[in-house]
């Protein structure tokens, strides 16, 4: 079964006796209610409900959370982080060159199942179609590596093309400060029964009237030629309804695969759409 390195993830340690109390605050997810030993996804939200950071949120000690963001850009994610620490009794530890960080639906070595401490985490994440698990290992006890595993060690465009055909969003891909965290429909890493956070406002309101303005979804494109990122998704008479955000290409059948931010209405999920005049399919995912 496949594996893939992720390139250049962010990891933060959020240690100290506010910890906690300002991770809670500061992402979507109710971090309070984290036990030892277990893990969440989260978002960091600007105050107009955009994605500043999307996050594997830890607790490996009761007053220690472990971090793991995909990418983006380092700084401006560490410091969108820690952008309302003041006061609070709490260390930020960029430990980003300690880590090594994988997707597996398999790994050598290892049982199928979740383990977190201080030094080794597994835990299943929805990454692709196949179930699978991010492994990360401090690079001083990695176990898992592509010199020493006869897997298959995906390529990053591969890795990519998976996700997109399972129709799950990415950071900073995806989500990002151009568009609401909530149009990307990840209930899964937002609490609704807990205290505020940054961007909640928006959240809550956007959720009270039953959907966002424009939604992620995921199509193909049949025959040669990838579409280019921001190209216009049109209706059949023409009207511009959307636009492609992110292209992966299926080289073995001479296919497309985007994903598009589109006007959410049932008029428009209706339509038969096109990118430069090419019949644009809509995935179910």
């Amino acid at each position: 079964m496949p594996y893939w390195k992720i390139p250049a993830p962010i990891v933060l340690r959020v240690t100290g006796p506010h910890a906690v109390r300002y991770a809670n605050a500061r992402l979507t997810n109710d971090i309070v209610k984290l036990e030892v030993g277990s893990g969440c996804l989260a978002a960091a939200l600007t105050p107009q409900g955009k994605t500043e950071g999307f996050f594997s949120v830890f607790k490996v000690e009761p007053e220690t959370l472990l971090l793991f963001c995909d990418g983006g850009d380092h700084e401006k994610v560490t410091l969108a982080f820690k952008r309302y620490l003041v006061a609070d009794k709490v260390e930020v530890i960029d430990e980003s060159d300690d880590w090594v960080c994988f997707h597996a639906t398999a790994f050598p070595g290892r049982e199928r199942s979740r383990q977190i401490t201080s030094s080794a985490i597994a835990w299943p994440r929805k990454r692709w179609k196949e179930p699978g698990f991010d492994v990360y290992e401090r690079k001083d006890t990695v176990a898992v590596s592509g010199s020493k595993s006869k897997e298959k060690m995906l390529s990053d465009e591969e890795a990519k093309l998976a996700r997109i055909q399972a129709g799950v969003p990415s950071f900073p891909e995806n989500l990002n400060e151009e568009r609401l965290f909530i149009e990307a429909n990840l209930r899964e890493a937002v609490s609704d029964t807990k205290g505020c956070y940054t961007g909640q406002e928006v959240v809550e309101r956007i959720a009270s009237r039953g959907k966002t303005p424009r939604i992620l979804v995921v199509g193909f494109i049949e025959g040669t030629g990838s579409p280019e990122l921001g190209a216009a998704v049109k209706s059949a008479e023409g009207v511009e309804v959307g636009e492609v955000i992110e292209v992966a290409v299926d080289v073995q059948k001479e296919r497309s695969y985007v994903f598009i931010s589109l006007k959410n209405s049932n008029e428009v999920l209706g339509l038969a759409l096109n990118v430069n005049r090419k019949t644009l399919k809509l995935l179910t995912t």
